[in-house]
């Protein structure tokens, strides 16, 4: 949170407001509050910390050597809290010395010592400030009581706090967008799983409505979510892959809503999304990624969110949310999971080599989970979880051994395109209901429209689910009409159409990905997923009359755009921010 939202944020506590209040936790990074030159810049030490924050959460700290933090006005009852890693030159714990300027003018001192891991792990430090005044400025120092010389990477360095903020008797318009990247849908209790716990979605599900059959528009991030906030297939708005920069005169989700008096806000978990990458965090009016780095944990996003909704919890708004951490490379905190074993993704994993990573991607499930439960119940807290409409849907999955492709997202089997599709509507409810029936992502936005009784008079493939989730939530279920959905791969390699009964998959150019998996320009794969779940047995010769008239729906589908085009990202920086998280052509 910036210093002037913060203000912003402790002026509702004043004495002047009147009737029902709300708790709510705040949290402010220092690294907002920090000259930029004493971020992370040591190229030594970025190694260590590479996959723990962005380059905007970590300080480099040099032992004995202060750091100031100004500019704060926080409240007497306020906690400091970081982690540690990247630390040379201490042996088994370190002293934390803070000293504080409070608002009377008077200076205070606090000390306290840190046990460091000695496994050389991260570590966690929370300290209470328990002064009797304001806090104006803090300066941290870290010493070693063995060795004078050394340094540490402080990660996240945050402080909490807890205040109030009045109930509003106005009703208001709130959406909570969350896209969780690289989940499978049965990867999730509520789909059947039964290896990984996820109490948060299960318990959003119970009370909403979960669609069985949910298939993306693509199989890679944003090319998937461009389609999510337009109703547009690929091969319209003309994202193709996490190269391709989104023409922002699309009419979008976000544009539409801000149009009609909604404050718009996204948060994302990975680098790709700003101005310098895909061009989707232009269409909010506050947008938060990981700066230059690739990608952040669900904790961290939260910190963005949390302060962000408890400024604008009166209002009404459009909060996307995207948690990144099930995607690759899986490194689950504990207790979800532990050290990753030191595999390079070579795209070749035996049996033995397959389970522990799978286990590591189920403990990210896990982890997201709760993480989303946080979010979850923070909206609870505010008071405003019963009347906000929430959608949590993934934009691809993952595949982790199936068809020859371990731990990508390759090829448009169900394992990368089915997805989880969880609507909670405005109003609290007894129970939720299930929709059955194929439904596509592309039509998650005239849905959203149609929920908030909007119309937003923009040209659209996708269609209102609006009537399969008020008859579910009234009957317990509902059966959407049959629709073919089509998923298109990315960087036009592939394209599919499925139906209730088939999925016909049109390979468009020759592409060797793995020595296990390769697309063939014009090979034609026909899976009875009825019979074939798995989609192990290729029925297309056996099946022609079915091949024929699925080829016909393709060759339709391919013949006719909306004519948008993106244009290409060649910095070399992006491209391998890209690459080091598993995307290349």
């Amino acid at each position: 949170m910036r210093c002037a939202d913060l203000a912003l944020v402790l002026a509702v506590i004043a004495p002047a407001c009147t009737g029902e209040v709300r708790s709510v936790d705040e949290v402010l990074s220092l690294c907002d509050v920090v000259p930029l030159g004493r971020r992370l810049a040591d190229p030594e030490l970025r190694e260590p910390v590479q996959d723990a924050a962005c380059a905007d959460e970590a300080l480099v700290l040099r032992f004995g050597e202060p750091i100031a933090f100004e500019r704060l006005d926080l409240p007497p009852t306020s906690r400091l809290g970081f982690e540690l890693g990247g630390v040379r030159g201490a042996e088994e714990r370190l002293s934390v010395v803070l000293r504080a300027r409070l608002a009377g003018g008077r200076e205070a001192r606090v000390e306290s010592e840190l046990a460091l891991d000695e496994g050389g792990g991260v570590v966690r430090f929370e300290q209470a400030l328990a002064f009797d005044e304001r806090v104006l400025s803090l300066e941290l120092t870290l010493a070693s009581p063995v060795r004078a010389d050394g340094s540490a990477v402080l990660l996240r360095p945050r402080v909490t706090w807890s205040g109030t903020i009045p109930v509003s008797d106005t009703p208001r318009r709130q959406v909570l967008f969350v896209t969780l990247d690289t989940l499978r849908a049965d990867h999730l209790g509520c789909y059947g799983a039964v290896d990984v716990e996820t109490p948060a979605l299960d318990s959003l599900a119970a009370g909403g409505v979960r669609f069985e059959d949910a298939v993306t528009a693509a199989n890679v991030t944003n090319p998937s979510h461009a389609s999510m906030f337009t109703g547009l297939h690929v091969k319209d708005h003309g994202v193709h892959n996490n190269q391709q920069r989104f023409d922002v005169a699309i009419p979008t989700l976000p544009r539409v809503l801000a149009r009609e008096g909604f404050r718009t806000a996204g948060f994302a978990g990975v680098s790709f999304f700003g101005a310098d990458g895909s061009n989707l965090g232009r269409l909010f009016d506050v947008f938060e990624d990981c700066s230059i780095h690739e990608q952040r944990r669900a904790e961290d996003v939260n910190a963005d969110v949390v302060p962000w909704l408890n400024a604008h919890a009166d209002e009404d708004f459009f909060a996307w949310v995207h948690y990144f951490d099930a995607h690759w490379p899986y490194v689950p905190p504990e207790p979800w999971g532990t050290a990753p074993p030191a595999i390079e993704h070579t795209g070749v994993f035996d049996a033995d080599r397959l389970e522990p990573l799978k286990r590591l991607y189920r403990g990210e499930v896990g982890y997201l989970d709760h993480q989303l439960g946080v979010l979850l119940e923070h909206l609870r807290r505010l008071g405003i979880f019963e009347q906000a409409l929430i959608v949590v849907v993934a934009d691809h999955g993952e595949s982790l051994g199936e068809h020859g492709i371990p731990f990508a997202h390759h090829g448009l089997f169900d394992a990368t395109v089915k997805v989880p599709l969880i609507v909670k509507p405005s109003g609290g409810r007894e129970r939720g209901g299930v929709v059955s029936g194929a439904v596509s992502t592309v039509d998650l936005f005239p849905t959203v429209l149609d929920l908030l009784g909007i119309e937003s008079g923009a040209a659209v493939r996708g269609r209102s689910l609006r009537g399969a989730i008020e008859t579910a939530l009234e009957s317990g279920s509902a059966v959407v009409e049959p629709r073919p959905a089509y998923v298109e791969h990315t960087h036009r390699q592939a394209v599919a159409v499925r139906t209730a009964s088939y999925k016909l998959v049109l390979g468009r150019i020759d592409r060797e990905y793995l020595p296990t998996f390769a697309i063939r320009a014009g090979e034609l794969e026909l899976y009875a997923r009825a019979d074939d779940p798995r989609e192990l047995l290729d029925v297309s010769v056996e099946e022609g009359a079915t091949t024929t008239a699925l080829r016909a729906l393709l060759d339709e589908f391919l013949s006719e755009s909306f004519g948008h085009t993106a244009s290409e990202i060649t910095d070399d920086d992006y491209v391998e921010a890209l690459r080091k998280i598993g995307y290349g052509e």
